[in-house]
């Protein structure tokens, strides 16, 4: 059965514009998997940390135990990651073994899960059917904690935005999550600058 790439996707225009550029780095990256977009009942946020952020992840959550009460495993992408390279092959071969596998979300510390790209078996689905305050990513971290059978992904391969913009020179990766800036226009920005931004203007 076919991996699932899936990402979320709010009313928020710019959040449109970014979802746009992951399909195409997906494209270009050989990837022939469809993306399959789940449109979230908000109009989104366009900086980390406020109230309709939170909000969105809460929809988000809802959103994900569907999809893993439909396949028995699927990739989770934040709309602004990137992808170089195709990782269905290896991410197929890691949930062969372990039922959760991430990117970190810290510049170091390896044991900071990110919810930005993540591969998950529908063994662990429950973990996002309560209707909680728990954003996906603490929700991952107790999941860990608990001992599921759990892979980190290396940051030289799949970077999150921090660990990019500071080791960019010397690695090759698989896929980037553009996070660790303020805003929407900020990574936009930050595509741009590495010549990952493939919407004309």
């Amino acid at each position: 059965m076919t991996l699932p790439i899936v990402t979320t996707v709010s009313r928020h225009p710019l959040i449109q514009k970014i979802t746009d550029n992951l399909e195409i780095s997906m494209r270009k990256a050989g990837i022939d998997i469809p993306l399959t977009r789940i449109a979230l009942d908000t109009d989104g946020a366009n900086a980390f940390g406020t109230p309709e952020y939170w909000e969105m992840l809460k929809h988000a959550k809802r959103a994900f135990y569907r999809l893993l009460q439909e396949h028995p495993r699927v990739l989770f992408v934040d709309s602004d990651v990137v992808f170089l390279q195709n990782p269905v092959e290896e991410m197929e071969s890691l949930l062969d073994v372990y039922d959760l596998v991430c990117m970190t979300d810290s510049p170091s510390d390896l044991g900071v899960f990110s919810a930005g790209y993540f591969g998950m078996t529908s063994d662990l689905k429950d973990v996002f059917s309560r209707d909680d305050d728990v954003c996906d990513q603490v929700a991952l971290k107790g999941l860990v904690e608990k001992g599921v059978k759990a892979h980190m992904l290396s940051p030289s391969k799949y970077p999150n935005g921090c660990f990019w913009y500071q080791y960019h020179r010397s690695i090759d990766p698989v896929a980037i999550h553009y996070n660790w800036v303020a805003c929407l226009e900020e990574k936009i920005e930050k595509m741009k600058a590495f010549g990952h931004w493939y919407i004309g203007d």
